[in-house]
């Protein structure tokens, strides 16, 4: 089993789990171990990958710029930020700050982190941009993962 560590708080770890975990669980992770951690902070700053067509923030133990500075950084360039964060103890007090900033979970990637656990992907909007609406169609995805990827879609709306 994969080991994903979340936070111990129960609506941060309720949030993670009933959006990413849930489409990652169906997909391509069949089993996900969770480990719920404390939120201790290590010194992590973060380097700005891309910028176009939306902007990805990979976070850096060694130098590297603030979360806040780095938001503003990325929001400036295009409209939608994500930071891929590999979920790893030493990781739940970054996940917990994005969370806190108004990133919402969209998924797991495919790939495991260096340290052999699953990469927590998570999104955030530049405010006042329109979101198109979204309809599955019945049956196209499972039903877990539709409930998943209307969560992600309402928490993106909620947010904006």
């Amino acid at each position: 089993a994969e080991t994903v560590a979340l936070p111990e708080d129960r609506h941060s770890s309720n949030l993670i789990r009933s959006t990413a975990i849930a489409l990652a669980e169906n997909r391509f992770h069949k089993k996900i171990r969770i480990e719920a951690c404390s939120n201790h902070r290590a010194p992590l700053g973060w380097d700005v990958a891309m910028t176009s067509p939306f902007s990805v923030a990979v976070p850096c133990r060694k130098s590297g710029i603030n979360l806040e500075k780095t938001i503003a950084f990325t929001e400036s360039q295009s409209a939608f930020t994500l930071l891929p964060i590999e979920a790893t103890p030493a990781a739940v007090g970054a996940i917990t700050e994005c969370l806190n900033l108004g990133f919402v979970p969209c998924g797991v990637d495919r790939n495991l982190g260096e340290n052999g656990h699953p990469v927590l992907l998570l999104g955030r909007l530049k405010r006042n941009i329109l979101l198109a609406p979204i309809k599955l169609n019945t049956g196209a995805v499972p039903v877990e993962e539709a409930k998943a990827i209307n969560r992600i879609d309402k928490a993106f709306r909620q947010g904006n």
